[in-house]
């Protein structure tokens, strides 16, 4: 379940308005099929100087430990750039790889959860100890491959605030907003804007949430292992199909996620 927490003045009369009107925003925005990004995204919104409360500017799209494993000797990857038509080095921690603000920080530590979850069943797989995949890593392994899949799609915003209707909101310092965010508060701004990368973060924690049980369709996932040393890696696919000269290799089809607002409504709560 997507549990969203907003910070409200305990003497404001309409005290309720502002978690319905963000679950009001947040639903409309899952009633909507999955977006493309915008080709450019605008700037992120700056922390205080120094970043004290250590919130997550530059976000992995795709996690920056499996990126690592493909990296040379220089720890730099190879990089086809599809936008500009380029060939090119980076590291893992290259732009190229990371939102900018794009989702809030209680998102951020979600995500990493499910990240930690599945570096420790890869691990020893990359080390050569496994070569199957338990039926009771399934789970986790759904779960990170919805989060890949759907935090390509909401890497980017065309905005860094969004208008609630019927909220007044607060007036609240920068160092206060931080505190609220850093723990895991979502908040109005005077005149009832709310951050975008806030309801972003809501919306992309259901539909990662979502597709994870679609994901649930698949009977099992399995491991391959490269013959030659080079191999590669996409930023996010809808779905694979192994060669048809290679007929002892089992097809891959992924369920695509359902754009309807199934099981929407039950799953979304506010307090």
């Amino acid at each position: 379940m997507t549990v969203i927490r907003i910070a409200c003045n305990e003497n404001d009369p309409n005290l309720g308005n502002a978690a319905a009107a963000a679950m009001a925003r947040t639903l409309g925005m899952l009633s909507q099929p999955i977006a493309k990004p915008p080709a450019k995204g605008c700037r992120p919104e700056k922390t205080q100087p120094q970043n004290p409360n250590e919130l997550t500017i530059k976000q992995h799209v795709f996690p920056v430990r499996c990126i690592e494993s493909f990296a040379g000797q220089r720890r730099q990857v190879a990089v086809f750039d599809v936008l500009r038509g380029k060939l090119r080095h980076a590291k893992p921690d290259d732009h190229i790889f990371c939102a900018m603000r794009a989702w809030d920080q209680p998102t951020e530590r979600h995500m990493k959860h499910i990240e930690d979850r599945f570096q420790a069943i890869v691990r020893p797989i990359l080390h050569g100890n496994v070569n199957s995949i338990a039926a009771s890593q399934k789970r986790d392994i759904d779960s990170m491959f919805a989060l890949w899949y759907m935090r390509t799609r909401y890497r980017r915003l065309d905005t860094q605030e969004v208008q609630l209707g019927g909220v007044e909101g607060n007036e609240l310092t920068l160092a206060e907003e931080e505190n609220l965010e850093k723990n895991g508060y979502l908040f109005a701004r005077a005149g009832g804007k709310m951050p975008a990368r806030q309801l972003n973060g809501v919306q992309l924690r259901k539909r990662m949430a979502d597709y994870a049980r679609d994901l649930a369709a698949i009977e099992k996932w399995g491991v391959i292992r490269a013959r030659r040393a080079a191999s590669s890696s996409c930023r996010t696919f809808l779905y694979t199909r192994s060669s048809p000269s290679r007929r002892d290799w089992p097809s891959l089809r992924l369920p695509r996620p359902a754009p309807s607002l199934r099981r929407t409504s039950p799953r979304l709560t506010a307090r």
